[in-house]
């Protein structure tokens, strides 16, 4: 089970990723859990990715994107075709084009010899054990772009509206938690990058403390933010979210006292009837 994060703020981008990996001889059955601090990786200094899934589809996820990054592409356009590089396109068009590769190069191909040895051995398990999701970070013309694909590779971007993404089984405690805290935190508005490293660490914690099993420490966290006219993925270090989490017990604390002190101003009571209609 695993939990991936990402967070689009007004001045970068945060993901988060949980650290319990599980091991085994494939087919639906796993042997051990052990920590792991690899689920993200960053890619060329100034971007990064994770996927949901085995560590090889994530490795190769992630060398895919910035293979993809460095190569000149074709598009076409009214005046024909033209070479340009991934970071020069649209979003809406690096979207497409993400798509297809991913779907080309890693998804079908690994799901189609899935398929194949679910015919042999007679159960779904290899198919399930295909199905991926990702999250990527990277700088797309002078926007940096959130992108979340799901199994089939099919993507979506992070926006104003949408600003928070997560993948892996994980997601459903993850989802409803973030809605929480972008409600009470950040309505109207992107959260700026420190806001988006709460969030997920608080995120991460609630799901390794919600979760029965699956999810569990240590978290790994990249912050992705300016530097001069480009951007500047970088891992923040366990002490530093280990003090986010030592902030998060005090909120929690807060919250927990709130209702004594209701009780005690009257708060709790309810309110007094209106008066009867005339």
């Amino acid at each position: 089970m695993t939990l991936i994060i990402g967070i689009l703020c007004n001045d970068g981008a945060v993901l988060g990723a949980d650290g319990a990996a599980t091991f085994g001889p494939g087919m639906g059955e796993t042997t051990i859990r052990q920590p792991v601090r690899n689920k993200l990786r960053i890619i060329s200094s100034d971007a990064a990715a994770g996927m949901s899934g085995s560590v090889g589809m994530s490795q190769r996820f992630s060398a895919m994107i910035d293979s993809l990054r460095q190569q000149e592409l074709v598009q076409q356009t009214p005046t024909g075709p033209r070479q340009v590089r991934l970071h020069q396109l649209r979003p809406e068009d690096a979207m497409g084009f993400l798509r297809q590769q991913l779907w080309q190069g890693l998804l079908q191909p690994e799901l189609g010899i899935a398929q194949t040895m679910a015919q042999h051995v007679g159960n779904q398990a290899p198919v399930q054990a295909a199905l991926t999701s990702s999250i990527a970070c990277l700088p797309i013309g002078a926007e940096l772009c959130l992108f979340q694909f799901d199994p089939q590779g099919m993507p979506d971007r992070a926006t104003a509206d949408l600003p928070f993404v997560a993948v892996g089984r994980g997601q459903r405690i993850a989802d409803p938690f973030l809605a929480f805290l972008r409600r009470i935190y950040w309505p109207d508005r992107l959260p700026s990058l420190e806001e988006g490293v709460l969030a997920t660490v608080w995120a991460l914690t609630h799901a390794i403390e919600t979760n029965a099993g699956g999810v569990g420490d240590p978290i790994q966290i990249i912050k992705v933010s300016r530097e001069g006219n480009g951007w500047l993925a970088a891992e923040i270090e366990e002490a530093s979210w280990q003090e986010l989490r030592q902030f998060i017990r005090q909120i929690e604390r807060e919250m927990g006292a709130l209702p004594a002190r209701l009780q005690q101003t009257g708060a709790a009571s309810p309110p007094p009837s209106p008066p009867p209609e005339a």
